[in-house]
């Protein structure tokens, strides 16, 4: 079997928001009608919980301080491009950057317009806080909350909207996620003839010929590739988490109702952590793996192997590594981002043999891509007929 990893740029197509546009509407820069819906939003859902003394008694939006994302993207940058043998050298220079950048207010926009766009740490130190929001930190709890909400409707919205909804349209989508999610299927349903990757994996494999793996959480891989085969490893837009019941809902299930808590988006943003809390992701990891272990090709496209990941980047180290079976890795590079760095990305002493690397770009990505495929197709018909 023939298993596909695919990452936010095999969707890249569909004009879905990615990469430092999608870090800095996680974070509410630059989106003001996103942050005034969630405010409205969750204010009126405290409003009905205030007999409820979990819940902090107020809603807290607060910007996010320039000095705590400027280090969040200099720390990006330390990743692939210096290394430290003391802590002291690398706070030193961390803070010595930091206020270099500062000095000047284009240095500063620049920043978070390049590849070191990240908000690694900022979200992640928060998290504790979702266990009891009132002794832990309200405004702290509010900030992750807000954050995956505007994955969400970032995402969602991207699907729906031609153009950036209004403030009144965003707390529509929340308010009802199952009519929402209903409005995305039709949607996905109508791209169905638009050329992808998805579109070419479909005209050339039957169902129970691949599998699946997908870090995205749109169901455009389901639907477009016809697989019935798929690991949602970071989560769903159709899934939503109960912090105070620690149980997550699926507005798919014919019997949900909003519950009178509050719920938020179960979705695995670009964090170093990845709380896996519920049986249900439990499962789609379960899933992953069972792909893996009946497989022999692994072919990656639009995954970067971003170090926020290395959960997932320690699955395909043990995949090519695996002895017991002759696997093989194609990893589509896109421009050549992962050209210099890929082996070590994977932990890997030396580049192996059975990881073959392929440089695309935007002109000749699905192409390529289909090349493959047909190589693919063609080696198994000649082992069959052997």
């Amino acid at each position: 079997m023939v298993a596909f990893l695919f990452g936010a740029g095999a969707e890249v197509g569909f004009n879905l928001c990615g990469g430092e546009n999608f870090a800095k509407s996680v974070l509410g820069i630059n989106s003001n009608e996103i942050n005034e819906a969630i405010k409205d939003f969750y204010s009126d859902k405290l409003e009905s919980l205030k007999n409820n003394r979990w819940y902090p008694y107020q809603y807290y939006s607060t910007a996010w301080k320039l000095d705590d994302l400027l280090k969040a993207s200099v720390k990006k940058k330390f990743l692939t491009t210096k290394s430290f043998e003391r802590k002291k050298e690398y706070d030193d220079l961390l803070s010595k950057e930091v206020s270099e950048l500062k000095k000047s207010d284009e240095e500063t926009q620049n920043i978070f317009i390049g590849q070191y766009t990240s908000y690694m740490g900022i979200i992640d130190e928060y998290f504790h806080t979702l266990i009891s929001p009132v002794q832990l930190g309200p405004k702290k709890f509010w900030d992750v909350i807000n954050c995956y909400t505007r994955a969400y409707l970032t995402i969602v919205s991207d699907i729906l909207y031609d153009k950036k909804p209004t403030s009144e349209e965003y707390i529509k989508l929340l308010k009802d996620p199952k009519e929402t999610y209903k409005r995305v299927i039709d949607k996905c349903d109508s791209l169905c003839g638009v050329s992808s990757y998805y579109s070419i994996v479909k005209s050339h494999f039957k169902d129970n010929e691949f599998g699946t793996i997908t870090t995205n959480y749109t169901p455009l891989c389901t639907m477009l590739t016809g697989c019935t085969n798929t690991a949602y490893i970071h989560g769903k837009i159709n899934l939503f988490e109960s912090p105070y019941e620690n149980k997550v809902y699926d507005v798919t299930d014919e019997r949900f109702e909003y519950p009178k808590d509050i719920i938020f988006p179960y979705l695995f943003i670009q964090s170093g952590i990845k709380p896996v809390i519920d049986q249900c992701q439990l499962n789609e990891y379960s899933k992953m793996l069972k792909i893996l272990d009946e497989t022999q090709i692994l072919i990656i496209v639009g995954y970067r192997l971003n170090p926020d990941d290395n959960h997932i980047n320690s699955l395909i180290r043990s995949f090519i590594t695996d002895n017991r079976k002759n696997n093989k890795v194609i990893f589509f590079d896109f421009n050549g981002e992962k050209k210099n760095t890929l082996t070590e990305e994977l932990r890997l002493s030396e580049h192996p043999r059975n990881l073959e690397v392929i440089e695309i770009n935007k002109y000749n990505c699905l192409s390529e891509f289909e090349r493959v495929i047909k190589k693919i197709k063609q080696t198994n018909k000649t082992d069959e007929e052997k």
